[in-house]
């Protein structure tokens, strides 16, 4: 072997011990990072039990937690005998990320800790007629809230809008619910120029089942569907603790599974979908046409017969006061959202279902006992009765918290480590 080979072997062989040092660093990092996250406050020694790493290597990365700012040390825990161990506490508050979400007519944003914890929220009224108006006026926001703070220790800003997008990419493609069918844009792209900052673009149900699995009604459990009910009617789901996005990341579209063969005809090009049925423009529709039928409903009275003036939270507001009318159009959404369900059951077997969005959080209470009654009737009773239906409980900030967290979830150990407390 000649000299110069024998020469580039030994640097191939250098190089590949190199990157298998810094991968098993990383693999280390993020399992005493996990680990911490959810078990603090916690012992040297109970962590040291917990963990694969060395004890060698567990000493040099708490050390290296606590010069970052990452955990700190607040105490002796108790012991019935011998020297009690000092005990670790996770400091949430060291790194921060941004949540986003456009809504049907509301863009919300909320500064997140570590552990999904909203630290400050502000919503304005807003309803985009493009792509590009809502870009802009996320931006706008994202920079007007950070304002009050170190933009050093912020991690990135998770995005949820309407429609499909790719994660990987952090190009748009459609949004049916808003006629937005231009695709190619790269929100992504453009907001992370504009903002200085990683910035990770996805659907807002699918960050709502984020945030309800992290810090909501679904912690603790490791496999649940957000069913986000709401100008679109979507499904976000988290399968084995993570989010489940599919092959193009547009799995949970089940707005637009058919129901009705000889349905209206949906934006999507499909006859009968979900979402003609079930999204506030379809349930408005339906509400104002029974109103007509029905003079004498309290639907039709409250806005004296102009029933053009008739919104969503009236047709709540009717419900819940009793309205004959107006609960008949909640039975026949719940049952078709049951419907929905009994499919997502038999497909996902998850442990709770949650009930969410605009629509589902104003009215969730609502449409549970029709959507339970038709999903027990159509589901494998085995299955059924080990899975919850419940309304969430961070209500539409639950997309924005989820947000956050994705924005968290996304970024490397090595980066949340980089930045100084």
């Amino acid at each position: 072997m000649s000299e110069f080979v024998k020469n580039v072997s030994q640097s191939h062989r250098y190089h590949e011990t190199l990157a298998v040092k810094r991968v098993s660093r990383s693999v280390g990092l993020q399992e005493v990072y996990d680990i911490i996250r959810k078990e603090s406050p916690i012992s040297r020694v109970r962590l040291a039990d917990m963990v694969s790493v060395s004890r060698a290597a567990l000493s040099g990365i708490v050390a290296e937690f606590i010069q970052e700012g990452i955990l700190e040390e607040i105490g002796k825990e108790e012991a019935a005998e011998g020297r009690p161990p000092t005990l670790l506490s996770f400091c949430p508050a060291s790194r921060l990320a941004v949540g986003v979400v456009q809504f049907d007519n509301e863009l919300r944003v909320t500064v997140v800790d570590l552990l999904g914890n909203p630290i400050k929220t502000t919503a304005i009224p807003f309803y985009p007629y493009t792509t590009e108006m809502m870009i802009d006026a996320i931006a706008e926001q994202v920079n007007a809230i950070l304002t009050s703070f170190d933009r050093l220790h912020v991690l990135g800003v998770g995005v949820g809008v309407p429609g499909v997008v790719d994660l990987r990419t952090g190009i748009f493609e459609k949004s049916v619910s808003k006629a937005w069918l231009k695709s190619g844009i790269p929100i992504r792209d453009i907001l992370q120029e504009r903002l200085g900052m990683p910035v990770y673009v996805i659907n807002r149900s699918r960050v709502a089942a984020l945030g309800e699995h992290r810090v909501g009604i679904g912690k603790g459990t490791n496999n649940l569907i957000y069913f986000f009910l709401g100008e679109g009617v979507v499904a976000g789901i988290i399968t084995d603790g993570e989010l489940f996005l599919g092959a193009h990341g547009a799995a949970g579209e089940i707005g637009h599974t058919s129901i009705e063969d000889d349905g209206p005809i949906c934006n999507c090009g499909n006859r009968g979908c979900l979402e003609m049925y079930t999204s506030k423009p379809a349930i408005l529709s339906l509400a104002r046409a029974q109103a007509r039928e029905h003079p004498d409903s309290l639907l039709y009275q409250m806005v004296s017969g102009r029933l053009d003036l008739l919104d969503i939270d009236q047709f709540i507001r009717a419900a819940r006061e009793g309205d004959a009318t107006a609960l008949s159009i909640i039975n026949d959404i719940g049952t078709k959202i049951g419907y929905a369900v009994s499919m997502l059951i038999v497909l996902y077997d998850p442990e709770v279902i949650i009930l969410g969005g605009p629509f589902g959080s104003q009215a969730g209470d609502l449409l549970l006992e029709p959507i339970i009654r038709e999903a027990q009737r159509r589901s494998p009773s085995r299955s059924f009765t080990q899975i919850k239906i419940l309304t969430g409980a961070l209500g539409t900030e639950a997309a924005t918290i989820g947000a956050g967290v994705l924005a968290i979830s996304m970024t490397p150990i090595e980066s949340i480590l980089s930045l100084r407390a």
